[in-house]
């Protein structure tokens, strides 16, 4: 009787112990859900709260946003779990709403007095939600004077375009033209610059030159040869060209519309994902396809040169074994100005790593036996401020006649000390 009665109690107590556990577990999964729907704004577990606070929180049905904390949130370094968590609703937040909402929170933001980096990050994430919403709204809004400030970024707009006309080709260039016709894009610059409308410009034919070049090569003869360099600039600052195909676009387009100096520069930033990588055949493959002229690839060696050594040397990888690569390939090209191009090649990467520039610079002389790679680096080396160095260098030319005419450049110049 005693061992059935004592197995009675074991199971007993254990049956309880289990329930007291389980009921635990349940109260801490309670609090857990409570402390997460709160986020009352720590880091750590906040506290509940209480009524007035929860309904500040809901308004109509729909959860509203508490900008303000979502502020200090985009200040913070890494953030919580709790603060992860309530920026994960605002965003979904934001998704749900339509047009005339993402503007009327738009107007709310801008009388918060957040400090530009916060509210241009907020507004960051509304603006491209009403991108999507409706493109036009999102870029009247933009082109406001004041709306489009330095927190938001300068590359939503063009984003914003370049994905409208993806979608609806006609419908972004009847907008964008109508705001000119509408005087929206007017500049006082003295240079007849519009740089904002040349963003635009390039947001729109970065993909009109790929579907229909010749309508990208009339819009372009409307403008000023000066405005055509700067919707250039932005075309190949957006590094946007998914393929080969779009870059040669490129080159055809830049073909029409600007002078042989300006064709080289983009020839030169068009090859730049082929040179970054050390593709010397990529590159051949290229200039021959857009029949470069002798100037543009001797342009382009020099480019390639500055790219692939400034990569390099970012990754500490610049060695002899890959500058012997490179003026082997570029040997084949400009065979009497290999030593000049390496020198201005070192002269690029001097700014990240000055010592291992100057190293590389002599090794490069020494086997060379020429002083053209020490003058090609002091004729690109930015040393201004440091004319004792520049002497120490130009002390290794071996011609005297050479030296001496640089010495008395240097001599000449105000900014050299």
């Amino acid at each position: 009787m005693l061992l059935p009665l004592a197995v009675f109690i074991a199971a007993a107590w254990l049956l309880i112990s289990q329930s007291r556990a389980i009921s635990s577990v349940r109260e801490r999964i309670s609090l857990v859900r409570q402390q997460i729907s709160a986020s009352a704004g720590n880091d750590s577990p906040p506290s509940l709260p209480d009524e007035s606070s929860a309904t500040r929180n809901r308004t109509s049905g729909k959860s509203s946003v508490n900008w303000l904390r979502i502020a200090k949130i985009t200040g913070e370094q890494g953030g919580g779990i709790f603060a992860k968590q309530e920026m994960l609703r605002a965003k979904a937040r934001i998704r749900e709403m339509g047009k005339d909402e993402l503007l009327t929170t738009l107007s709310e933001i801008k009388t918060l007095g957040l400090d530009i980096r916060s509210r241009g990050q907020i507004e960051g994430l509304l603006i491209a939600a009403l991108g999507k919403e409706d493109p036009a709204a999102a870029l009247s809004y933009l082109i406001v004077p004041g709306n489009d400030h330095a927190g938001i970024g300068g590359n939503l707009m063009t984003n914003i375009l370049r994905d409208w006309t993806r979608r609806d080709m006609p419908g972004a260039l009847a907008w964008f033209d109508g705001q000119i016709a509408a005087g929206n894009f007017e500049t006082r610059s003295h240079d007849g610059i519009n740089f904002r409308r040349a963003r635009f410009e390039a947001a729109l034919l970065a993909n009109l030159m790929n579907t229909d070049p010749a309508a990208a090569a009339q819009r372009l003869s409307g403008y000023s040869v000066a405005n055509r360099a700067s919707i250039f600039q932005n075309i190949c600052a957006s590094g946007n060209a998914a393929n080969e195909n779009e870059l040669a676009a490129r080159v055809l387009l830049a073909r029409e519309a600007l002078p042989a100096s300006g064709q080289a520069t983009v020839i030169a930033s068009s090859i730049a994902r082929f040179a970054g990588q050390g593709d010397y055949e990529g590159i051949d493959r290229f200039l021959g396809r857009i029949a470069a002229t002798p100037e543009e690839r001797a342009s382009s060696i020099a480019a390639t040169g500055n790219k692939r050594f400034t990569n390099l040397c970012r990754d500490d990888k610049l060695t002899t074994g890959e500058i012997d690569s490179f003026r082997k390939w570029a040997f084949s090209y400009e065979p009497a100005k290999v030593d000049d191009i390496t020198g201005r090649a070192l002269a690029s990467v001097a700014e990240y790593h000055e010592a291992k520039a100057k190293e590389l610079l002599l090794h490069y002389q020494e086997t060379s036996g020429s002083d053209d790679v020490v003058l090609g680096f002091l004729d690109s080396w930015p040393f201004w401020g440091n004319e004792a160095k520049a002497r120490v260098l130009a002390a290794k030319i071996k011609d005297p006649e050479r030296r001496d005419k640089f010495l008395k450049t240097l001599e000449a110049d105000p900014f050299a000390r």
